[in-house]
């Protein structure tokens, strides 16, 4: 037996619809407080390398080396 829900109108069932959604609206700047940190980084590069973000980086610059 499969069940098949629906969702409920406006709630993002996909990460794919997420990105549309980013996409659409334009690229945001975006102030991040802990750049130094590798996993924000790596998030950073991702978004900003699929054109949605212009980022602002603050953190202790000796770390991210």
């Amino acid at each position: 037996m499969t069940t098949q829900t629906q969702a409920l109108p406006g709630v993002l069932t996909k990460l794919s619809e997420l990105h549309a959604l980013a996409k659409k609206s334009g690229k945001k700047r975006l102030a991040v407080a802990v750049a130094h940190d590798e996993h924000c980084l790596e998030a950073i590069c991702a978004v900003d390398r699929m054109g949605l973000v212009e980022a602002i980086l603050i953190g202790n610059e000796k770390k991210n080396t």
